[in-house]
């Protein structure tokens, strides 16, 4: 039941559980250990049928949530610097020379079948803490995703680019590298609804 949940709901882990026992053997491949994690203490939990102890439970759109988030500003400084070191080098890599990439072209061709049938697309890059930003600013290879991002809204009226990734800066707002806590999370509403809005979509 709950593979099939997850496959249902089309959640970001729906991919690794329709493919288990070949994925795991693999998992920086299709999976950053963050999520793989959250992940596996959800399925530990389902095996024992004891949701009680579990920190991490199933939403209504399928993605894992974690009861008691962690706050990124308990870490010391040299535990936030490494931490963010090991995220960025090991557990998330883009891909390289992506404008030649497969992956590239598939964006492309969605932007393109998105703007033709009339929609018009936003894309934001989220928060992260500024260790996490200062290292990304020095990254060739996300140097040309931003820009390839830029580009496509320079070139066609119906898509937006939003770079936020430095429009929250307070560690106490933050689970970890890369994802906001609750308190993050309804601070970062504000500054997104006021951006929307400037946009003037319509």
């Amino acid at each position: 039941m709950f593979c099939s949940n997850l496959i249902n709901y089309r959640s970001p882990h729906h991919e690794l559980i329709t493919n288990l026992e070949t994925k795991i053997e693999l998992p920086f491949k299709c999976f950053s250990s963050y999520h793989k994690n959250k992940l596996f203490k959800y399925i530990k939990a389902k095996i024992k049928n004891n949701f009680l102890e579990s920190n991490c439970y199933l939403t209504n759109n399928g993605s894992i949530k974690e009861k008691n988030q962690k706050n990124w500003g308990f870490l010391s400084a040299e535990n936030r610097i490494n931490s963010t070191s090991y995220r960025f080098f090991i557990d998330q890599s883009p891909v390289d020379d992506w404008k030649d990439s497969s992956f590239y072209s598939s964006y492309r061709h969605l932007l393109n079948e998105l703007t033709y049938n009339g929609i018009k697309v936003v894309m934001i890059s989220y928060p992260i803490v500024p260790e996490y930003h200062s290292l990304v600013q020095k990254s060739k290879i996300y140097f040309d995703i931003k820009e390839a991002f830029q580009s496509f809204s320079i070139t066609n009226d119906s898509i937006f680019y939003l770079d936020l990734s430095n429009s929250v800066n307070d560690y106490n707002l933050f689970q970890d590298q890369d994802h906001l806590n609750d308190n993050g999370a309804k601070e970062f509403s504000k500054i997104l609804k006021s951006r929307l809005i400037a946009l003037n979509l319509k």
